[in-house]
């Protein structure tokens, strides 16, 4: 501060149930609000401009980006220079005139007036950087919303919440499909034993599939197939099929995952020698000597569920397997996708 320069902090009486407190700092404070108030007009005319001038076509894309009449520079460049530098010099003045901790340490609730307690200073920092974010989006050539050219809004059904609806959703991207790592998903994929174990060994068949129209048909046998083992019959047989990527799915589903996905309703979710029992939050199995039963287990069984198999499982006799929220797999016990 200037030596011939004093300046004297004025108070001002607040009532607090019915009686006056005094709390310092009054011209500062006030003067914290108007230069909040200010950046955000600021932050309002610099995205409002943009959106008022802003062109999809990147031939036009800077019109209205600086203003013709440079008497006047009322273009986004200009705005955000005025907007961006006023709160940034308000936000110093205001630091500047205001304490960096209350000198008085029997101030508390609202006597308490420093740099920590104006919330003011918070909010010219956030609208400047309002500010900068929408100069940002300006130089990337992005539209007013911050989406690059040839982006498309997509929609979600407003009464899916309240009514179930069954409608979803599609994104457009401006890409070609080589450029995607898709993941074609498919009914029971994460909910039945046999479509747990043909997502894991066959994810990539059945994104092949997927890319083929030809498929269409054998798409359909592999979503009867992962509901029901007992559908699976069509599905083994499309391994003749003329379309190389059906006869790939229905070669690998039928190879490796057989035992999960039985053509015979006599044999569907059965394997020879293991036993499951639904437990609280959670299954496990075992392998008996005493014959199996039908209960599958698999990470369905619980959110956020873990499969942990005994090394062996399930071809040693009295290994098991179990599946439950944070299972503790270890070395003895590995991580596994499924116990049936």
């Amino acid at each position: 501060q200037h030596t011939n320069f004093t300046w004297v902090p004025q108070a001002e009486a607040v009532l607090v149930g019915g009686q006056p407190v005094s709390v310092d700092y009054l011209d500062e404070r006030k003067f914290a609000q108007a230069a909040a108030a200010r950046a955000k007009a600021g932050r309002d005319i610099v995205d409002l401009t943009y959106r008022a001038n802003y062109v999809e076509d990147p031939a036009g894309q800077w019109q209205g980006y600086k203003d013709t009449k440079t008497e006047r520079s009322w273009g986004v460049d200009e705005w955000g220079r005025r907007a961006g530098q006023g709160a940034y010099f308000d936000w110093l003045t205001a630091n500047a005139i205001l304490p960096a901790v209350d000198p008085d340490p029997t101030h508390f609730g609202i006597q308490k007036i420093d740099r920590t307690t104006v919330l003011d200073l918070d909010e010219i920092r956030s609208q400047f950087q309002d500010i900068q974010s929408v100069v940002d989006a300006a130089d990337g050539g992005l539209n007013p919303v911050g989406l690059a050219k040839g982006a498309i809004v997509f929609d979600i059904d407003p009464t899916f919440l309240a009514v179930g609806s069954t409608a979803g959703c599609i994104l457009l991207l401006d890409k070609s499909p080589s450029d995607l790592a898709a993941v074609c998903r498919f009914a029971s994929d994460q909910t039945t034993s046999c479509g747990i174990c043909i997502a894991y060994a066959c994810q990539k068949e059945v994104n092949a599939c997927c890319g083929e129209s030809t498929c269409d048909t054998t798409l359909g046998f592999l979503d009867a197939c992962s509901k029901s083992g007992d559908q699976c019959t069509s599905l083994f047989t499309a391994k003749d099929s003329t379309s190389p990527a059906a006869a790939d799915l229905a070669e690998c589903v039928s190879s490796g995952c057989t035992s999960l996905c039985e053509v015979s309703p006599a044999t569907k979710n059965k394997t020879p020698g293991v036993k499951c029992l639904d437990e609280s939050g959670g299954c496990q199995c075992s392998v008996v000597a005493d014959g199996s039963n039908d209960t599958s287990c698999t990470r369905s069984v619980a959110t956020n569920a873990t499969c942990c198999a005994e090394d062996g499982y399930p071809e040693k006799a009295g290994t098991i397997c179990f599946c439950e929220r944070d299972a503790p797999c270890s070395a003895d016990f590995p991580r596994v996708d499924y116990c049936r």
